[in-house]
């Protein structure tokens, strides 16, 4: 007998609702349309008096439209299942399984990749990629579920204990003279700025944080004019070398300036505090990572570390409406 094919990545997330609640949430793809739940993504219906069926993704990378369309259906055991039919990622499928807690739902859900592996605009999605995408989208419904929104200024105390537990890392910045410690720090932020655009656009947060790792790493306070400074500059050299050489040239550079992990984890925290890493973000920093040398393995090793730190701090970084 042929075994099942292993899914390309999973995640998890306890929801504090029923799972009937839960699983409802889910299903509903008229609201998940009405609402449009996923930061990054675009739902509408794909065709016509064909409710309820067939609906459309449309993911919007550096001015490329990545178009899927895809259906929701009930699996079995009662599963989700999200089933791409149409578009890049025509073959693969998501399936979601709900378990109730003591405190609410358990949800865990799983991708099963086309024989291409899932794209999503910068190239095939690695399983860290995959695994990143899959808990953002699962935050997303959560944050729904619970309604959770964003509310500006409450990221700073999160980012504080983030970048303290980062000393290691941090020190040698911090040890340097004011010009070379200024000169580096704009390059940590030039490459935070690369990351938060590569979903299209630097939100609110991400601009937040921004100023508050300038804070912390060089005393310096970013305006708004600064912040907007930074992220015309990162659209500017996006426009003239493209995202894979610019985040090949970025990481290089972090390299030589002997940074690169800690640059890696100040993208990270930009591109997690306030929606989580999209797929393009993800992608970018992967190509940051490989400009500078680093396999994906160690990657994953620095973003597992923003995301242990992260926990705890970023429901500071909402309020219940």
């Amino acid at each position: 007998m042929t075994p099942p094919p292993v899914p390309a990545a999973g995640a998890s997330i306890e929801i504090a609702r029923t799972p009937d609640v839960v699983r409802a949430h889910f299903f509903d793809l008229a609201a998940a349309i009405a609402t449009q739940p996923y930061h990054g993504v675009t739902l509408s219906w794909a065709t016509e008096g064909d409710h309820e069926k067939r609906a459309r993704q449309e993911i919007h990378v550096l001015g490329s439209a990545i178009v899927d369309d895809f259906i929701v259906e009930e699996g079995s055991d009662a599963t989700w299942v999200k089933r791409f039919i149409e578009g890049p990622n025509t073959g693969g499928r998501y399936v979601a399984r709900f378990e109730a807690t003591p405190t609410g739902t358990r949800v865990e859900i799983v991708a099963h990749a086309p024989p291409h592996g899932f794209s999503f605009g910068l190239g095939k999605l690695s399983p860290l990629g995959l695994e990143k995408a899959l808990r953002k989208m699962l935050g997303e419904h959560a944050k729904a579920i619970e309604s959770y929104v964003f509310e500006p200024g409450s990221t700073r105390a999160p980012v504080v204990g983030v970048l303290t537990s980062l000393e290691d890392l941090t020190g040698p910045v911090i040890a340097l003279g004011g010009r070379e410690r200024h000169a580096l720090v704009a390059t940590l932020l030039e490459a935070a700025s690369l990351v938060a655009i590569a979903d299209h656009e630097a939100d609110v947060a991400e601009r937040e944080v921004m100023d508050e790792i300038a804070r912390a790493l060089c005393d310096k306070e970013l305006d708004d004019e600064t912040r907007s400074r930074l992220v015309k500059g990162a659209e500017r050299a996006l426009s003239a070398d493209g995202m894979t050489v610019r985040c090949e040239k970025l990481g290089a550079r972090l390299k030589k300036l002997g940074c690169a992990e800690l640059g890696l984890a100040v993208a990270t925290i930009v591109a997690e505090v306030s929606h989580g890493i999209d797929p393009p973000e993800m992608a970018a920093l992967q190509k940051i990572a490989h400009g500078a040398g680093i396999p994906d393995a160690a990657l994953a090793s620095i973003m597992g570390r923003i995301d242990e730190e992260m926990t705890d701090a970023l429901p500071l970084a909402a309020k219940k409406a």
